[in-house]
């Protein structure tokens, strides 16, 4: 592990605007199951959480091993973001990701400005970590692209051709980050879920047909089937350039859960035969925000490795509020990790990474805009949010029952 180095003093000023960009880029890491109530519902039983929690022996917790922890890392109420990344790296963080909408870099067309991106890249690489980056055309419920590409289809080639230089610059100005995973897109099922109807197989195999073996009039034509269509050519194209210019970088789309198990599973299937790994955003909620039993990761965990069982699957956002509004509490939340963890053993050959959403919870300053970003006005979205953190925000931090769980499951299989 390298020392952690004392930037000067104008790189330690510029490092306190990297909070507000956090606020925003890591929530807008935010949670689209969430926003858009996805997680199905799954029979989980009826014995205790803690039974199960308790049923695990010593000798059933299977060591790290190659699996890797990362946590979203925001500031506690005195927003000093180097002790709370000193923090999250004593528990075992490996990974830290960093989120952006297209249209927050590129600003106007081909012009670009974001200071985040030059300000990541002069304080994360001193710190023995690896970053998941997430470029986002789609965030959630939004179509997150300059304003003149509004009403350009995703295929279109002007919509390529602008993410690949968007890419150039990003990579240009994080040159000294060693990027573990490229995201394309956060929960962007959302979004096409509410703009599209799932393909059917026949327009599927059509699809994934050579060029010279179908023709224009195979394939629906009406706007809805063929979003589909068109972002997966958007990701195909994108992930390919990405591999040209960084081929040890791995590529992922992240879905959210609910849109991986369900009724769009086959047409996400078709999209990850182009990623290197499989992403998804997990948030256990049934109606208006209110949380599942934590037992339920037991069958989601499952459901997902057995559609995926020859492939590296990334928990890119995983979380649970401790609101008692939404039916939870922090003993809850603790339970959660500690679930999260035992089942996580159960699947170690396939989960390689998983990232706990978020460090602290939310201010409560910044849930007007966040309800803005999202459209949604739900007194209950935001004690989503007030209450996503693994510790309580005030002062300089207080632990909650699921960072003292997350320490102590994490200790105990090597992290």
């Amino acid at each position: 592990m390298h020392a952690c180095t004392k930037l000067p003093a104008t790189e330690r000023n510029n490092l306190l605007r990297i909070k507000p960009f956090m606020v925003r880029s890591l929530l807008c890491i935010l949670p689209g199951i969430a926003v858009l109530c996805l997680a199905w519902n799954l029979s989980v039983g009826s014995f205790s959480t803690s039974f199960y929690v308790n049923a695990q022996s010593d000798q059933d917790i299977i060591p790290k091993g190659s699996r890797e922890i990362s946590i979203s890392v925001s500031a506690a109420e005195d927003g000093d973001y180097d002790a709370a990344f000193n923090l999250a790296k004593s528990v075992g963080m490996q990974k830290i990701g960093l989120s952006f909408d297209w249209r927050d870099i590129e600003v106007r067309p081909s012009v670009y400005d974001n200071p985040n991106l030059k300000i990541a890249n002069g304080y994360y690489p001193s710190r023995d970590v690896k970053l998941n980056l997430t470029l986002r055309p789609i965030h959630a419920n939004r179509k997150s692209v300059p304003d003149d590409l509004a009403q350009a289809d995703f295929d279109d080639p002007r919509m390529i051709s602008r993410f690949k230089e968007l890419l150039d610059y990003v990579f240009s100005q994080t040159g000294a980050i060693d990027y573990s995973t490229i995201v394309i897109g956060s929960e962007f099922d959302n979004y096409l879920r509410q703009h599209s109807h799932p393909m059917s197989p026949t327009e599927l195999r059509l699809l994934n047909a050579p060029e010279d073996k179908r023709q224009p009039e195979d394939l629906p034509q009406d706007e809805g089937s063929t979003m589909w269509e068109e972002y997966i050519i958007f990701c195909r194209s994108t992930a390919q350039y990405i591999k040209s210019r960084k081929p040890d970088v791995k590529v992922a789309f992240e879905a959210t859960y609910g849109g991986l198990v369900g009724p769009n599973r086959d047409i996400l299937k078709e999209l990850n035969q182009y990623s290197d790994v499989v992403g998804v955003s997990y948030y256990p909620l049934g109606t208006d925000f209110e949380v599942k039993s934590p037992l339920t990761v037991i069958k989601d965990f499952e459901a997902l490795s057995a559609l995926y069982p020859d492939r590296e699957i990334s928990f890119f956002q995983l979380g649970y509020p401790s609101s008692t509004i939404l039916n939870s509490s922090e003993a809850k939340q603790g339970e959660f990790i500690r679930i999260v963890f035992k089942t996580w053993d159960t699947h170690a050959e396939r989960i390689r990474m998983i990232n706990f959403s978020f460090l602290y919870d939310w201010p409560k300053d910044s849930i007007s805009d966040q309800s803005e970003y999202f459209g949604l006005t739900s007194e209950r979205f935001g004690e989503f949010l007030l209450t996503l953190g693994l510790r309580r925000r005030r002062n300089s931090g207080e632990d909650k029952p699921a960072f003292v769980a997350l320490r102590q499951e994490a200790a105990a299989r090597g992290w």
